[in-house]
C-alpha cells in the first residue's frame, strides 16, 4: 500500500512481515519527541536540584568558615603597654587599660606592672623587648617620655612594636620638623611608621589618644588572629 513501510524479520527459518502506516510513523515520531522534552525536563530538575545542592553545601562551608574565623578573633589576646607621663597622664593610661580590657586586649602600665625594685631604664628595655608584649603606645605628654622615644627608637626589637602618639600641631607631616624630637618622629615614620597625630582639643579633626589606641589594638589582635 501506498504510504506504508513494509519490515520483515526471519526467525528461526520462519519470515515475518508487517507494514507500518503513515499515521503510525506520525504517533512513533511524536512518542520519540514526547520522550525527548520529558527527559529534558528530568534532566533540568536534576541538574537544578544538583545546583542548589551544591549551592546548601557551598554556604554550609562559608559559614562554617566564618564561625572559625570569628572563635579565632575571640580566643586571641592582644598583649600592650601603655606610656605615657605620670600624674594626670597616668590616670588617663589607667582608664584606658580598663577600656581595652573590655576590648579583650590586656593592657600593662609600667608604673603599676613592672618591678619597682629594679630601674626603670633597666626592666623596661628587658620588658618591652619579650616576645609577649605585642605593642608599645607611647605618648609623647613629656620631655621624660621623649627621651624613652629616643632611647626605644634605637633597639630595634622595640621600635617595630612602638606606636608613637603626638600632638596633630606637632607630628612631622603637619608641621616644620625642625626641632629635635620632630626630626626624630620623622626619621621613625619614614623607618618603621607608626606616628600618629592625636587630639590636643575638642576642636581637633584628629581622634583623641583613648580611640586611637583601642583602634589600633583591636583591630591588630583580628589582623594577628586571622594571619
Amino acid at each position: 500500500m501506498r504510504g506504508h513501510l513494509a519490515y520483515q524479520l526471519e526467525m528461526g527459518g520462519s519470515r515475518l512481515s508487517w507494514q507500518i502506516g503513515p499515521a503510525d510513523l506520525r504517533c512513533f515520531w511524536q512518542t520519540i519527541k514526547c520522550d525527548s522534552r520529558v527527559n529534558d525536563v528530568v534532566r533540568d530538575e536534576v541538574s537544578e536540584r544538583g545546583l542548589m545542592n551544591m549551592s546548601e553545601a557551598s554556604l554550609r562551608r562559608i559559614r562554617a568558615t566564618l564561625r572559625e574565623l570569628e572563635h579565632r578573633v575571640r580566643r586571641h589576646r592582644v598583649t600592650v603597654v601603655l606610656m605615657g607621663s605620670n600624674r594626670q597622664g597616668l590616670l588617663q593610661r589607667r582608664r584606658l587599660r580598663d577600656a581595652l580590657s573590655r576590648e579583650g586586649v590586656i593592657a600593662l602600665i609600667p608604673e603599676d606592672d613592672f618591678s619597682q625594685e629594679v630601674p626603670p631604664s633597666i626592666a623596661e628595655r628587658k620588658a618591652l623587648s619579650m616576645e609577649e608584649i605585642d605593642l608599645i603606645f607611647l605618648n609623647l605628654q613629656s620631655w621624660g617620655t621623649a627621651t624613652e622615644f629616643g632611647q626605644f627608637h634605637e633597639h630595634e626589637q622595640i621600635a617595630r612594636k612602638l606606636r608613637v602618639l603626638v600632638d596633630c600641631h606637632h607630628h612631622p607631616l603637619c608641621s616644620d620638623p625642625r626641632s629635635y624630637l620632630s626630626d626624630l618622629c620623622l626619621t621613625h615614620l619614614a623607618a618603621y611608621g607608626h606616628v600618629y597625630p592625636i587630639a590636643s582639643n575638642r576642636g581637633s579633626p584628629c581622634p583623641s589618644a583613648k580611640k586611637t589606641i583601642v583602634r589600633l589594638a583591636v583591630r591588630y589582635g583580628q589582623w594577628r588572629a586571622l594571619r
